[in-house]
């Protein structure tokens, strides 16, 4: 169960890898032009547009095509080896209808447990983003909590509730809470409120979340650190513009900013007079307003977004693979396919044929045998065939001597429409399931049943046994079969799984919950 667990899991894991890089390639891409261009221009609420349009992008982005960059040889995804299903919970005709449409069966692409590196560095991740979140979550409720704290009297002005502590406390905003030592209130509550009341009105406590957010999903960027410290500048400096718009003198407002540069306030969300260098905030206020010409600067976004959107969207024209009809089969793959034994509905084909058939020809019922499996495994799964049966040695064997070119020796591909068995086949037609089920399923017994050519169906009960149950019979062809589970009260279950039966072939299925993970495999028997 929890190695089941663990399978479904890693498989996951890969596209929220994929995922990541994506994000954090938008957000380096888009953010390092504005260090170069904008950041020392007197466009504050421009840059702050700006900014957030990055944090946004860098999210939404890769959502365009994220499984694209698969294709693109970015992120592989590891050794393919069996086939995830999940079913539908539908109300079930008590008749086997052959020609209802098997909506209960959603196939998914292969996939195998990874090795190595790869699942530590999943791990890794979780770890990372967790431990940042409940950070995050600390200084959120740690900060609520100061706002009320030690508060001697609460006042609400214009819709802005003002909070005045007997602490020497540092002045700052959240939302539409502003807080402020008496001391403070009592020489400098003008200047002090107007700067805090200028956080309030533009808004930057939103900005503050999306930034932690994405702080959050990249921590390990450490460009968006840096983005959050251009953030952060930027909204001090609207907030000083917006305090001299209301009438105070740069030169009494400089040296407020200089008495009180000695504090600092330990709340990482809150919007903090004292927050950004008072250096550079001095510097921004005696600047002179830009060029508005200048404006257009942040344009450059616009074509970085476009061309980072044809890369998620289509990897083919950024990624082109020349003549190759099945885009994700790179050109390393299509030399192996061009030496190998391929063959289509028992017609030999060369790999450009190989491939455009199978891109334009391809259903849920193909069955590809291949071999030989080290050679292979990694490859196989781009062709992305619902069912592949790994062909044994003694099959690949005949082979050989059947085809005058050899191609066999470097690799066998027999892809299967009609699904029979290749007539290479010379192994025993025993079927078998092996099933295991969770601790936590209540299912006594299954009913297996089969259905021929001709409509007519054949049930069997196997029962559940320690967890485990075992089914065997001898097919001289596939069959299509069905598996639904019986109660503890003798009823049947409201969800099942339809799967082809192949002769030769075993069938290893867990059960959770709602949902079946089964493994086609070759039955060595003796022979």
């Amino acid at each position: 169960m929890w190695s089941n667990l663990f399978d479904l899991w890693m498989m996951h894991m890969g596209d929220l890898a994929t995922y990541l890089f994506a994000t954090t390639l938008v957000l380096i891409f888009l953010y390092a032009p504005y260090t170069l261009l904008l950041r020392k221009e007197h466009f504050f609420r421009q840059n702050r547009l700006t900014l957030l349009a990055i944090l946004v992008l860098s999210i939404v982005l890769p959502f365009c095509d994220v499984h694209a960059l698969y294709s693109g040889g970015i992120m592989e995804r590891l050794t393919p080896d069996a086939t995830v299903i999940e079913t539908q919970l539908s109300t079930i005709p008590t008749e086997f209808d052959a020609s209802a449409p098997s909506e209960s069966v959603a196939f998914l692409e292969p996939y195998s447990r990874p090795h190595g590196l790869w699942p530590w560095l999943c791990h890794l991740y979780i770890i990372g983003l967790l431990i940042v979140l409940a950070i995050r979550l600390w200084q959120f409720v740690r900060m609520h909590r100061f706002i009320r704290k030690g508060c001697l009297w609460c006042d609400k002005e214009n819709g802005i509730i003002i909070h005045c502590h007997a602490d020497d406390v540092a002045p700052c905003s959240w939302m539409r809470h502003i807080v402020i030592s008496q001391h403070d209130y009592d020489h400098h509550r003008h200047e002090i409120l107007l700067h805090e009341r200028g956080h309030v009105c533009s808004l930057h406590s939103w900005d503050i979340i999306l930034l932690s957010l994405v702080q959050t999903i990249q921590w390990f960027n450490p460009f968006v650190y840096m983005l959050g410290a251009s953030l952060r500048d930027i909204h001090e400096y609207e907030a000083d513009d917006y305090v001299l718009r209301q009438g105070v003198t740069a030169s009494e407002y400089q040296t407020l900013l200089l008495k009180t540069a000695v504090s600092d306030s330990v709340y990482a969300f809150a919007n903090n007079f004292n927050h950004s260098l008072i250096k550079n905030r001095i510097v921004m206020m005696k600047n002179k307003e830009s060029n508005p010409w200048m404006r257009c600067k942040a344009l450059y976004i616009l074509p970085l977004a476009v061309v980072l959107l044809s890369v998620f969207a289509s990897p083919g024209a950024a990624n082109p693979v020349e003549s190759y009809p099945v885009k994700n089969v790179d050109k390393r793959f299509y030399r192996k396919l061009d030496k190998m034994l391929l063959i289509y509905n028992e017609e030999e084909v060369d790999a450009d044929r190989f491939l455009e058939l199978l891109n334009s020809s391809r259903t849920p019922n193909d069955v590809l045998y291949a071999a030989p499996y080290k050679k292979l495994h990694k490859d196989v799964r781009k062709l992305l065939v619902p069912h592949i049966i790994w062909m044994p040695e003694e099959d690949m064997h005949e082979l050989y001597t059947r085809t005058k070119e050899k191609k066999a020796k470097k690799g066998v591909l027999i892809l299967q429409n009609q699904l029979p068995i290749p007539s290479f086949s010379s192994g025993t037609n025993d079927f078998i399931i092996e099933g295991h089920v969770s601790s936590d399923i209540k299912d006594v017994a299954y009913q297996i049943t089969l259905m021929d050519d001709n409509g007519q169906t054949t049930e069997s009960t196997v029962y559940v046994k320690d967890g485990k149950f075992s089914y065997e019979t001898q097919l001289d062809k596939p069959i299509k079969g069905r598996i639904r589970a019986i109660f503890e009260d003798g009823s049947l279950c409201q969800a099942w799984i339809d799967e082809m039966f192949y002769p030769g072939c075993k069938l290893n299925i867990l059960v959770m919950d709602n949902t079946y993970t089964a493994r086609n495999t070759p039955y060595m028997a003796k022979r």
